[in-house]
C-alpha cells in the first residue's frame, strides 16, 4: 500500500492514521522563521454561533463545524480563505465536536449528544452525504475522532467499545 500525502495536508486529527502528530513532508517552517508567521485569513458565523472542532486539511481545502442557534453545520472554506465550496447544514442536535477525518475522496466524522447521534461521510468536494448512521450513540459525550484506514471508519463509542463501520456504507463491521 502506497500513501500518497499532499504538502501541507493534515488529513485527520493528528496528521495521520498512526496520530504522529508531524508531517515529514513540511520543509516551509522552521526555528528561524515561526516567529515570522501572521495571521492570513479568518472566518466567523455570527455572533451567536461558534467554530467547534479542530479543522482538517486536505486537498486545498480547510473543513470545520459550526454550532449555530438550533443547528451544527459543516464548512469547507478553500485554504487561502478566499471561497466557500460547501456548506452542509441541518445536522440538528448533533454537536459535531470532534476532528473529522479525510481520505479516499470523502470525509467522515462523529457526533453525539443527548438527543441525535450520527456517524456519516460526505464527499469532500461537494459536501454531498454519502451516508448516516446513529452508531455514536445516546450520549452527552464525544465519541472518539475517527481514523479511516483502507475500507474502514475506526471509531471509540461513549459507551466504551471500539467500532469499525464500512467506510461505503456506514455499517458496522465489527
Amino acid at each position: 500500500t502506497t500513501i500518497l500525502w499532499i504538502l501541507g495536508a493534515w488529513p485527520m486529527y493528528r496528521h495521520d492514521s498512526q496520530h504522529t502528530g508531524v508531517d515529514t513532508y513540511e520543509t516551509s517552517l522552521s526555528v528561524n522563521n515561526v516567529g515570522a508567521m501572521k495571521q492570513l485569513w479568518m472566518k466567523n458565523v455570527d455572533s451567536t454561533s461558534t467554530f467547534s472542532m479542530i479543522p482538517s486539511v486536505a486537498n486545498g481545502l480547510v473543513y470545520e463545524s459550526a454550532n449555530e442557534p438550533s443547528t451544527y453545520n459543516m464548512w469547507a472554506f478553500t485554504t487561502d480563505g478566499k471561497k466557500m465550496p460547501w456548506y452542509a447544514s441541518g445536522y440538528v442536535s448533533s454537536s459535531l465536536g470532534t476532528e473529522p477525518a479525510v481520505a479516499n475522496g470523502n470525509l467522515y466524522y462523529a457526533a453525539a449528544n443527548a438527543i441525535n447521534p450520527i456517524d456519516a461521510s460526505l464527499n469532500a468536494a461537494t459536501g454531498t452525504q454519502n451516508w448516516a448512521s446513529g452508531l455514536s450513540l445516546i450520549s452527552p459525550y464525544s465519541p472518539s475522532p475517527p481514523n479511516v484506514v483502507g475500507g474502514s471508519m475506526y471509531l471509540g463509542a461513549p459507551d466504551g467499545n471500539l467500532y469499525s463501520l464500512s467506510t461505503s456504507t456506514g455499517k458496522v463491521q465489527w
